[in-house]
């Protein structure tokens, strides 16, 4: 991630937010732009599930036993699990709840603590063009070890309250990575597909398979509803869109090639938080504690490049083989359940 660049954009976006002039106030001597404002910390653990998916096209053109040129099209598809317990973070400063005008500004940092219990899993569908159409032929099964980590900043500024509820606009940034190292598998193949009564061959392996890394990071806008139900009860609705940048790499060990794209693609992201102010004054300050939830979805179709950078058997292309512009399409689908508890410093 370029942290010049970064840098940059969340400066231009929280200056962005706090433009509007607000009626001065007194009585605080921590004040930005003559208001006071408060700072929190917020310890966070969420359960982090769903999958990155990715397909793969490759056609080719073979000559078949009478001597015709004819299409050979595989199609392999990757899914790798996000199912980890993430924890962290995040530091916010906002004005006071009884501001005319709410802003905020929250910076958040998580990790992952375990792998995924799910399985990566592996399948490929083959077409001949003439003898037969799209048949899968192989599918395993494999162990994933995972590192991810995740960066969230956002700004909001409330445009106008009615009653209890207020509407707020919502920019920030988002940057996500992920990694994950696939050890062994276990499936199936298929030989000979013309021949739909051979049995499927199993294969088995405790060797490390795959390497796949990918990164999403981009810039948000949406819109922040808060519902004030009582004095100790808030709910926040985000939802936002996100033009995403997209970078991975995919080693297949075994076979002594990888493939590499980037590009651009779309994202969604909504998130729920109902707020209970635990006590409002626990040592002089508010606390308060969120139940959370959210689903991100991202996806892009992009093109990738494979290089053969190994012997991976006689099936495999040379060494120093290199091809470009391979159909690639990414779909990632996140959802997040978790806690999180708060206190104004």
């Amino acid at each position: 991630m370029n942290k010049k660049l970064l840098l940059i954009a969340l400066s231009f976006l929280s200056a962005s937010v706090l433009a509007q002039p607000e009626p001065t106030q007194t009585g605080s001597s921590l004040t930005l732009n003559s208001d006071k404002f408060d700072i929190s910390f917020s310890p966070t653990a969420f359960h982090m599930f769903g999958r990155t998916e990715y397909n793969f096209i490759l056609t080719e053109q073979v000559i078949d036993t009478g001597g015709q040129i004819i299409g050979l099209t595989t199609r392999s598809r990757l899914e790798f699990p996000l199912d980890v317990l993430m924890v962290g973070g995040s530091v916010g400063i906002n004005s006071p709840e009884t501001a005319d005008k709410f802003w905020s500004i929250e910076a958040g940092y998580y990790i992952n603590l375990n792998n995924p219990k799910k399985s990566m899993l592996d399948s490929d569908w083959s077409t001949l063009e003439n003898y037969y159409s799209e048949t899968l032929f192989s599918f395993t099964h494999s162990n994933a070890e995972m590192n991810t980590t995740l960066f969230n900043a956002e700004a909001t500024r409330e445009l106008f309250t009615s009653n209890n509820v207020g509407i707020a606009i919502l920019a920030g940034f988002r940057y996500q990575r992920i990694q994950q190292d696939i050890t062994g598998y276990n499936g199936w193949f298929i030989t000979d597909l013309s021949d739909s009564l051979l049995p499927r061959d199993t294969i088995t392996s405790t060797e490390q398979a795959l390497y796949y890394r990918v990164t999403y990071q981009g810039p948000q806008i949406g819109a922040l509803t808060r519902i004030d139900f009582n004095q100790s009860l808030q709910v926040n609705l985000k939802t936002a869109a996100s033009l995403t940048w997209i970078d991975d790499l995919d080693s297949h060990i075994l076979r002594g090639f990888h493939t590499f794209s980037d590009g651009h693609g779309l994202g969604f992201i909504s998130n729920v938080n109902i707020r209970w102010f635990w006590n409002r004054q626990l040592g002089g300050r508010d606390t308060y504690i969120d139940f959370m939830g959210s689903f991100d979805y991202y996806e892009a179709n992009l093109t990738k490049t494979l290089e053969q950078y190994a012997y991976g058997g006689p099936s495999e292309a040379p060494v120093g083989y290199t091809t470009g512009g391979l159909p690639h399409d990414i779909k990632s689908q996140q959802f997040r359940v978790g806690l999180r508890f708060g206190m104004m410093l």
